[in-house]
């Protein structure tokens, strides 16, 4: 199973990203509500 080392590697950034993207995500909610329409364009 190590030919998929590069993979796992991508898999893993993919990870990174989207638990950023969902903290941001989050963030953005939670700013949302206290402000409403600051981060609707």
């Amino acid at each position: 199973m190590h030919q998929i080392h590069g993979y796992d590697i991508t898999i893993s950034k993919a990870n990174k990203l989207e638990s950023y993207i969902m903290k941001t995500i989050i963030k953005i909610f939670m700013y949302g509500k206290q402000a409403p329409r600051r981060y609707i364009c």
